[in-house]
């Protein structure tokens, strides 16, 4: 069932200098679905999460959140976050909003606020 389709990701290719990582990959996640990434030590499972989450950009392929071409960031609750910054300084560190050279603050804020609020 296409509306239960949460994420999916179509012909992922991730190469890094002299290996590629992951090939071709294809995976979908529906509602309600857990999934559990196993495998050896250099499989790619680690690659393949960072690609997900925004960390390393594939070479080839597409990401599809809910039926649209998207992205996804994560925002790991760690000690490297930045207790000194604001919340959405946090989530949008590295992937700022700028147009012409200047951070648009307003814009991210309004993302930021939309993507901590509880959901009724």
């Amino acid at each position: 069932m296409a509306e239960d389709l949460i994420l999916e990701l179509k012909r992922i290719t991730k190469i890094f200098p002299g290996v590629k990582a992951l090939n071709n990959v294809q995976f979908q996640l529906r509602r309600g679905e857990v999934h559990a990434l196993m495998g050896e030590n250099g499989a790619g499972k680690s690659t393949f999460i960072k690609v997900i989450t925004g960390v390393h950009s594939a070479e080839e392929g597409s990401m599809y959140l809910n039926g649209q071409e998207a992205g996804i960031a994560a925002v790991y609750q760690h000690p490297t976050s930045y207790p000194e910054l604001s919340v959405t300084e946090n989530i949008f560190m590295g992937h700022e909003s700028v147009k012409g050279g200047i951070i648009q603050w307003r814009e991210m804020n309004e993302k930021a606020q939309a993507a901590v609020a509880v959901q009724k």
